[in-house]
């Protein structure tokens, strides 16, 4: 017998799957409680890294910034360095970073001299994952700022060689800073810096070997002659005798006279006696009062003068004479006069750069616009010189400086194209006018007065310099050394290295 099968009522149905479907909801929620703790903690872990990074990452900012600021050549004592270096890294500390720990800070100054390690340690807290056990995360940062030449660097020693510089040894304090300068910037082998140097006094010397370059005009040597004719009557014998006393003088009422000379504005005096004349009568003595003349006589006389250039040259005539625009405009070659040693022109090659200062010699008047001038010149790309670098808007590559040293007022001025004039107020003018013309080019300048007490030249000097950290007052020797030391460092560029 065949069972048909029982149809379920529809109600019964319906109640069967809700039943169904309510217990299948159940083991979903059961299995997505299981889920979620893993879940939660894996989130909680991200958030609690993420916070770490960001505190490691904002660390070494700080590191970084700190330890370039120190490796700035204003800091050169290593208590100084360190002392800054906390200063400098709390300072940033509390803008960029909120921590539960103050980091532990340990700042280097290597050996080398001019690199500075830097490392700081500290810790940052977690919330999620404190309940692991790992209620702190550890994080560290360090950083080597190094202070060297990272860029190329053009630099030009316009440095005052008057007669002025004799005294109180000044020549040879020039020689031994300049020379220190030049060890400081060379000492790291990979160094790039080239150096011109450019002697003054009341002219400037280009070298003979630019005898024949077309920014000299009139440099060659030459000779003229004149011809002259003297007539003279001479005495023969005597015509008419007559009888006049004689004299017998002594010096008398002596006193002491001072006469005083002036050389580049340094005065030098002596001490001579100056006496009156006593004379007394002690007989008589026969003196020819008329003589027999003779046939004149005539001698010609040949003169030749020669001409010869030194090196020495003129101002270009105004208003080129304070800049080195139109380099077709030649510079007229100044015949018989000697002048400061020669230029050096811009070179890499340190035995030339220190034979050249140890060379330096005293002598003439100072007019300050003609080393400022060619000290222009030698950083320029253009004529009369090119061996300078095309320039750069921000003066980094290459980097131009100018240091400026002098140890006086101006003595000479402009009188056309020469320098023969003595009015000093010109002469300031004209130096200012270069010296604005010098950092309008970009070039960063650095003045030096050397044992200068006129107030007038320190203001102009100081009103010439790119700012007032470049110019430096030097009273003596030390301070001489000690200013080409920190032009020397101040040249030198801080940088992150490995």
């Amino acid at each position: 017998m065949t069972i048909a099968p029982v149809a379920a009522a529809p109600g019964r149905a319906m109640s069967l799957l809700r039943r169904f479907v309510s217990d299948r909801k159940g083991s979903l929620a059961v299995s997505f409680g299981f889920l979620s703790v893993p879940m939660v903690m894996i989130t909680g872990m991200a958030v609690d890294y993420s916070r770490v990074a960001y505190a490691r990452t904002s660390l070494q900012a700080v590191v970084d910034s700190t330890a370039l600021s120190i490796a700035n050549p204003r800091y050169s004592d290593p208590d100084q360095i360190r002392a800054a270096a906390v200063s400098i890294f709390e300072s940033q500390l509390r803008e960029k970073l909120n921590l539960a720990t103050v980091p532990k800070l340990e700042v280097t100054v290597l050996d080398d001299g001019k690199s500075v390690h830097v490392k700081a340690m500290t810790s940052v807290s977690t919330t999620l994952l404190a309940i692991l056990g790992m209620a702190d995360m550890e994080i560290a940062a360090q950083a080597k700022g190094i202070r060297g030449l990272d860029n190329n660097v053009e630099l030009a020693l316009v440095l005052d060689t008057t007669g002025s510089m004799l005294a109180n040894n000044k020549m040879q304090t020039l020689k031994t800073s300049a020379n220190l300068l030049v060890d400081t910037l060379t000492a790291d082998a990979s160094a790039k810096v080239k150096f011109a140097i450019v002697p003054f006094a009341n002219y400037v010397n280009v070298g003979l070997g630019n005898r024949n370059q077309a920014w000299v005009s009139n440099a060659t040597d030459y000779s003229t002659t004149s011809t002259s004719q003297t007539c003279t009557t001479p005495n023969t014998t005597c015509k008419t005798w007559t009888t006049q006393p004689k004299q017998t003088c002594v010096s008398v009422n002596c006193v002491p006279k001072q006469t005083c000379t002036t050389n580049d504005g340094v005065q030098t005096c002596k001490t001579t006696q100056q006496c009156q004349q006593q004379c007394t009568t002690t007989g008589t003595q026969q003196v020819c009062s008329e003589w027999n003349k003779g046939p004149q006589q005539c001698t010609t006389k040949v003169t030749t003068t020669n001409y010869k250039w030194s090196g020495c040259v003129q101002s270009r005539p105004s208003p080129n004479h304070i800049t080195d625009d139109n380099t077709a405009l030649p510079y007229a070659a100044l015949m018989n006069q000697t002048c400061a040693s020669p230029i050096v022109p811009l070179t890499d090659n340190k035995t030339v750069v220190k034979a050249a200062i140890n060379a330096l010699a005293a002598t003439g008047e100072t007019y300050i616009p003609a080393g400022l001038v060619w000290g222009l010149n030698v950083l320029s790309p253009l004529a009369p010189f090119s061996e300078g670098g095309a320039y750069d808007a921000q003066n980094r590559k290459p980097r131009k400086a100018l240091v400026l040293m002098t140890d006086g007022v101006n003595t000479k001025s402009l009188n056309g194209t020469l320098h023969t004039g003595s009015n000093r107020a010109t002469a300031d003018t004209a130096t200012a006018q270069l010296c604005a013309t010098v950092k309008g080019r970009g070039i960063e300048v650095f003045t030096v007065a050397f044992m200068v007490t006129d107030t007038g030249v320190q203001t102009m000097l100081k009103s010439c310099a790119s700012s007032g950290e470049n110019f430096f007052n030097a009273s003596d020797a030390a301070a001489l050394e000690a200013a080409f030391k920190k032009i020397a460092l101040a040249l030198q560029t801080p940088y992150l290295g490995l």
